[in-house]
């Protein structure tokens, strides 16, 4: 048995073991039906990247499509997408803790809404810095 993928077999061998020890745990104190699919279905899809990282037909499909231009341009509009959405979200859930916790003159929702800003910062920073790393590298 030669491994082919490594990463993909690393992630299978995971997601089938904790598969294993859940359904063990559902086994062990009381049935939840919930779980059980939840379990199956973890279980399922480690036992499938296994298969997927132990077959060399598959591990070359899973590589050129890591590669293909098209799915990486998707991936980078995604996280772009999804950093600008939370963003914006972290920006008004901050703005709405601030002016409640101000109005109702109540220092722990203020808190909260300063302990908002400081990630909502950190990605501004971030992207600003990414931003101007990849305008001196290009």
């Amino acid at each position: 048995m030669k491994i082919y993928n490594k990463s993909s077999f690393v992630e299978g061998f995971f997601c089938t073991i904790l598969g294993l020890v859940l359904l063990f745990t559902i086994f062990i104190t009381s049935f939840n039906i919930k779980k059980l699919i939840l379990s199956s279905l973890v279980l399922f899809i480690g036992i499938g990247l296994l298969q997927r990282s132990i077959s060399k037909a598959m591990s070359l499909e899973d590589k050129t499509d890591k590669l293909d231009e098209r799915n990486q341009f998707i991936s980078v509009k995604s996280k772009g997408k999804s950093l600008q959405i939370t963003q914006i979200i972290s920006w008004i859930l901050m703005l709405i803790l601030l002016i409640v916790g101000k109005v109702g003159d109540n220092i722990l929702i203020v808190s909260v809404g300063t302990g908002i800003m400081i990630p909502f910062t950190v990605s501004l920073f971030v992207e600003l810095f990414c931003m101007i790393y990849y305008e001196i590298k290009n």
